[in-house]
């Protein structure tokens, strides 16, 4: 098996020439090492948040210039909801191109005492993030909104697998007048398998979502050696049938082929000598839910880091 990279740098910083400054530079690094062995990698740009039009215009840099296929956030900017409108103006461009929006834990324990005072930030704490920043998402109407934006959302969405009819039943009570149910929501976003091998976590997700909204992570390079290749090895010891599991050991050109249809080929989108502001979005929008099935489903795909 071949050895993977990282998925894309989140830069957060107050100082708006600061954010700037590192975001470029975080970018230019990734574009070289995706340069380097372009059919394994895609990369996902740093922004300068929570500046919006520095971000905006890195965000061009970043797509039309480098070539990458979307942006990766942490679940919160220096302590902002990802639904806060200030990111609004972003998620509109994000749709516009039909880029992905990846997000992963900020490391911050979801701000509580209770579990940062309690050694938990991590083991606890990151998939409690996953869980509320995607149903801040969720609840404000985004994935409806900007159906062409892929939402990637970390670690198999945190405990949504588990909470997905009980979200329903409390949405009428607790967050009336919703666009839509949590549970067809849900089948708007995609997921990554990051599970830390557990496969009862794994077919949940499979279950809840559809084995076709997983894509194959790697926690890279947080995890590595044995352990990170596990990450693959638990999806083939996991139960699920072989159409869901799709084999990415033995088949990686299978296994390739649902991160290539999320984010298309980012060259593509290259912008061409005498074609400043001609960008070519990627073709097709997010399926719809299939509202007769809210919260079962069935085929799996490759990481955040691979091609």
């Amino acid at each position: 098996m071949t050895p993977a990279g990282g998925s894309g740098a989140r830069v957060h910083l107050a100082r708006e020439p600061d954010a700037v400054l590192l975001a470029r530079v975080a970018n230019d690094a990734y574009a070289e090492l995706v340069a380097c062995r372009p059919d394994r990698f895609r990369a996902f740009a740093a922004l300068p948040l929570p500046h919006p039009e520095a971000s905006l215009r890195e965000l061009a840099r970043a797509c039309d210039e480098l070539g990458m296929v979307g942006v990766g956030l942490t679940t919160t900017v220096l302590g902002r909801s990802l639904a806060d409108p200030v990111f609004h103006p972003l998620y509109e461009e994000l749709d516009r191109r039909g880029a992905v929006l990846y997000i992963h834990p900020s490391g911050e324990g979801a701000a509580s005492p209770l579990i940062n005072g309690h050694g938990l930030t991590w083991m606890v704490g990151a998939p409690v993030e996953d869980t509320v920043a995607a149903m801040h998402l969720i609840l404000a109407g985004i994935p409806l909104r900007y159906p062409r934006m892929r939402i990637l959302v970390s670690h198999l969405g945190g405990a949504l697998p588990m909470l997905l009819r009980r979200l329903d039943d409390h949405l009428a009570f607790e967050s009336p007048q919703k666009p839509e149910r949590p549970s067809l929501a849900a089948l708007r976003l995609w997921y990554d398998t990051v599970g830390h091998c557990h496969p009862p976590a794994l077919i949940a997700a499979a279950t809840s979502f559809g084995a076709d909204r997983l894509v194959l992570g790697t926690d890279f390079p947080y995890e590595d050696g044995e352990v990170f290749e596990r990450a693959v090895s638990y999806i083939e010891d996991s139960g699920l049938p072989a159409d869901e599991k799709r084999n990415p050991r033995h088949q990686r050109g299978r296994a390739a082929r649902p991160l290539r249809e999320l984010t298309g080929d980012p060259r593509s989108r290259l912008r061409s000598p005498g074609a400043a502001g001609r960008r070519a979005p990627l073709s097709g929008a997010a399926p719809a839910p299939d509202r007769r099935n809210a919260v079962c489903g069935g085929g799996s795909g490759p990481s955040p880091s691979l091609a």
